[in-house]
């Protein structure tokens, strides 16, 4: 486990009064476990690892177990300051994926996914996860005006990417489906299946959400 203390002085100080907060001993493993994950965040070279993959094998612990610890320390430990520095390197990172007017990203962290739709709330707007549950699901005009407010400087770079994200799929979808259609028709040329008909082939293409 190659884990490096960049302040073990304020590591130790902070342990300290935190594990004598209600008296020597009053903490159990647990609460043990969740005060020195948070201290590790903030004092060590996991700091800078935002995936909880990265965690998961910088610590040796299952996912779940990272997943849950993440979650526990914010809970205890998190105010509002450190929800947007915890949000902005997400979003700098974040890969985009914009389709009918809703930007889609991913935030592993369940706290800061619930964290976000509290501020989507905040703003009257609305964030969807129901999909997937790691990913998040929320309009350009929401998005943008959530964005902008922790990144005030950079809403031109903010348009860029959504720009580049958009996807174009009549480009997408029309070449996927003439490679389909070329497919299929070569099976059938094969004598693998049946010859298709053009009405036959725009069901398929249809149930594929490609016409």
């Amino acid at each position: 486990m190659n884990i490096s203390l960049d302040s073990p002085e304020k590591f130790a100080n902070e342990f300290f009064q935190e594990y004598m907060l209600g008296g020597f001993g009053s903490k159990n493993k647990t609460d043990i476990e969740i005060l020195v994950f948070n201290l590790l965040k903030k004092y060590s070279s996991l700091k800078d690892k935002t995936s909880q993959q990265d965690l998961s094998l910088a610590l040796r612990i299952p996912l779940s177990k990272v997943s849950r610890l993440c979650y526990e320390a914010n809970l205890r430990y998190s105010n509002e300051l450190s929800f947007t520095e915890s949000i902005k390197p997400i979003l700098l990172e974040a890969h985009f994926n914009v389709e009918n007017n809703r930007v889609r990203f991913a935030v592993e962290d369940k706290y800061l996914r619930l964290q976000l739709h509290a501020k989507m709330k905040e703003i009257h707007g609305f964030a969807d996860s129901s999909f997937n549950s790691e990913v998040v699901s929320i309009s350009i005009t929401d998005f943008t005006e959530f964005y902008t407010s922790v990144f005030p400087d950079e809403a031109k770079k903010l348009a860029d990417r959504l720009q580049t994200a958009i996807k174009e799929p009549k480009t997408v979808h029309s070449s996927f489906a003439a490679n389909l259609s070329t497919y299929l028709k070569q099976l059938s040329t094969d004598g693998s299946i049946q010859v298709l008909s053009g009405i036959t082939l725009q069901v398929i293409l249809k149930a594929l959400f490609l016409l």
